[in-house]
């Protein structure tokens, strides 16, 4: 806590995580101790060294991997900078212009005072997801014949707007429904009629979309004309047809996962094994429901249900599986790193066996990693079952293994490709 004390159960044991910011240290391997002394009047005192090893490769710029969060507006204190420190760069709580019209469908006003506001702040880290697409108000409700006149002339006003303040296309997407395919179709239905309209009105307006399993392939057809962002729910467990057939559209390709009980889930299996399972099925995007709900989860929360990423108190409080998705972040753009590098050396003629080493690991290994993203089997045993929680322990120092060995293959091969 912020008194640097940890509070040590009689025969039980805590563990410590560091977060090292190496952003100014030259490669090489660094050293300092940590030291750790009990709050006794006479106390013991023990050191701990902690070696950090910085590695000389050439990484991307910029992220290669889109990460989204689903989260409301109330959030706690430092969230945004603590998103954005993670690799968040997909933004749904999103804030757009209040519009206001007459009987005949005219424009009264638009206030864009607080979407500029949240714009400012927000569009430069990514993409923004309207998941509202504009506070439209008036005398008539939404589809009537004044709606639709009033919402034909307010879409191109919003995009002249945001054009004029330095956002294009590429910066935003329209989120019309989520997760089409749920209550028998409805959430299809509504996709569609939002949708149709938005590319009628502008079809160069990227549309969002992201079914859940439920959702049949006819449906999935039926939206294909209107959707640019893919984002599936939970790939694994997709149906292998549908996800097939969202692999033939000309779209980009982005994952989400939505679990509960996420307290029992394994941060290096099911949280940073998102990033490598996405590798594995060519996606450039994952996602997680959700980063914070507004609700106490250090107990059992209220709905029965748990999602969130961190905890209730004064401003940000983390949790082993945040630090995960952040890892798994640093992952794919080790991954991004070494197939930019040998693609150049394999279209120059060079390194051919380098190229080779590369390709099994991208492809061979990547793959053994990505099966551990939703394999549960030993995670969600009870606390209580000692089978389970050693078990589990055995299987989460074999993944880490696996984890450290495969970086290791790439920083090496990577250190290879830039020799000359």
């Amino acid at each position: 806590n912020t008194g640097n004390l940890l509070v040590i159960p009689a025969w039980a044991g805590r563990q410590l995580w560091f977060t090292i910011n190496t952003a100014n240290l030259t490669p090489g391997t660094w050293k300092t101790k940590v030291h750790l002394k009990s709050l006794d009047v006479h106390f013991v005192e023990t050191a701990v060294e902690l070696t950090i090893m910085i590695w000389d490769v050439p990484l991307a710029k910029e992220q290669p991997l889109n990460l989204c969060n689903w989260s409301g507006t109330q959030q706690p204190e430092g969230t945004f900078a603590d998103q954005i420190a993670h690799g968040t760069n997909v933004f749904t709580s999103t804030i757009p212009p209040k519009a206001t019209f007459d009987n005949s469908g005219k424009i009264i006003n638009i206030d864009y005072s607080d979407h500029d506001t949240f714009m400012a702040s927000h569009a430069p880290r990514g993409i923004i997801l309207f998941h509202s697409l504009g506070s439209f108000s008036g005398p008539s409700p939404a589809f009537s014949s004044p709606w639709l006149i009033a919402y034909r002339s307010f879409i191109p006003l919003w995009i002249k707007h945001l054009k004029e303040s330095g956002y294009g296309y590429e910066n935003f997407a329209f989120y019309p429904q989520d997760e089409p395919g749920l209550e028998h179709g409805k959430n299809v239905n509504r996709f569609m009629k939002w949708a149709k309209l938005v590319r009628d009105i502008d079809p160069k307006i990227r549309i969002y979309a992201n079914p859940v399993a439920q959702i049949t392939m006819e449906q999935l057809q039926e939206m294909t004309p209107y959707v640019d962002i893919w984002t599936p729910m939970q790939t694994f467990l997709f149906p292998k047809d549908k996800l097939n057939y969202i692999h033939s559209t000309k779209t980009l390709w982005w994952n989400y996962d939505c679990a509960d009980n996420a307290k029992h889930l394994s941060p290096l299996g099911h949280y940073r094994g998102q990033s490598w399972m996405v590798w594995h099925f060519g996606h450039t995007g994952i996602g997680f429901y959700n980063y914070y709900r507004g609700r106490n989860f250090w107990f059992q929360p209220e709905s029965g249900f748990e999602y969130a990423m961190i905890y209730e108190g004064k401003g940000v409080i983390t949790s082993k599986r945040w630090e995960a998705v952040r890892d798994g972040v640093e992952d794919y753009t080790l991954l991004h790193s070494l197939k930019t590098a040998s693609d150049a050396a394999d279209k120059a003629g060079i390194k051919k066996d380098l190229v080779q080493k590369a390709r099994h690991i991208l492809n061979e290994e990547v793959r053994i990693i990505a099966d551990f993203f939703n394999d549960t089997k030993f995670i969600t045993k009870s606390a209580g079952n000692e089978d389970g929680q050693y078990n589990s322990r055995k299987v989460a120092d074999k993944r880490w293994d696996m984890i450290l060995k495969v970086r290791r293959e790439i920083v090496e091969l990577l250190s290879h490709f830039q020799e000359k």
